[in-house]
């Protein structure tokens, strides 16, 4: 996995544990992190930089490790 790659997982990972532990709404913290992450791609497409699905798909395992992470180790009912 390149360095780009560990960015994009990284990045989401922790935007949804602070998402997460801060509202207690991990899947609404896992969305929104996952919707940046495509508009970022969207913005990179338009620019013409091109749309990466393997930077998308990175951020989408960042969100739902970090949001469940976080879930798990913060919320006592996760529901």
């Amino acid at each position: 996995m390149t360095a780009d790659k560990w960015n994009h997982f990284a990045f989401s990972a922790s935007m949804a544990s602070v998402g997460t532990a801060a509202s207690s709404r991990p899947y609404e913290s896992m969305g929104i992190t996952f919707g940046l992450g495509l508009l970022k791609e969207i913005y990179d497409h338009a620019r013409g930089a091109g749309f990466q699905t393997e930077d998308l798909v990175a951020d989408f395992a960042g969100a739902l490790l970090g949001g469940a992470a976080a879930a798990d180790i913060c919320m006592e009912d996760f529901p």
